[in-house]
């Protein structure tokens, strides 16, 4: 069912600070402390009657190209890059078979995941896409690495540097 839809909240001048994903009222609804719900006029539907899939794939697409603010990249204030990102997929009713296809396909999206280099005490590096899923998967803080990526962290147990490729 088309159901779903893309929407932004926008800031005075006009330019977007949050994307989202929703059907039905979700783009009134209050989301977190980090997200404050503007003021109707400043509400803005980017696409709508989509499926589930098609929503998350464009506001995984509209976050690419706002980019975030927590990784340095744009001027969104979303804490994920869209799509399943930033939610507990075990929540949600897909079956096994769904959620390794959703996660699979997360991978290959080419908007989805950001090229890291990390460079470790011992002098090696490693390239890694979607730092915050790369650093769950391997018992590091994602915030940490992104304040190392910022400078304002000298380190992170042993990665001593954190760079965006572009």
């Amino acid at each position: 069912m088309k159901e779903y839809y893309t929407y932004a909240y926008l800031r005075e001048d006009g330019t977007p600070y949050y994307i989202g994903k929703g059907k039905g009222n979700r783009i009134n609804d209050y989301h977190t402390k980090f997200v404050k719900v503007p003021a109707e006029k400043k509400r803005l539907f980017l696409k709508q009657n989509l499926t589930e899939e098609e929503a998350f794939n464009h506001e995984i697409y509209m976050i690419s190209i706002f980019g975030r603010k927590d990784l340095g990249t744009g001027i969104l204030i979303n804490r994920s890059d869209g799509g399943l990102g930033g939610r507990n997929v075990r929540s949600r009713s897909f079956n096994q078979e769904q959620k390794d296809q959703i996660r699979e396909r997360m991978r290959g999206n080419k908007h989805k995941a950001y090229g890291w280099e990390i460079t470790y005490l011992d002098g090696k590096k490693q390239i890694v896409n979607g730092l915050r899923g790369w650093a769950e998967q391997n018992n590091y803080d994602a915030s940490c690495l992104i304040k190392v990526s910022k400078g304002t962290r000298n380190y992170h147990k042993d990665i001593k540097s954190v760079k965006l490729i572009p």
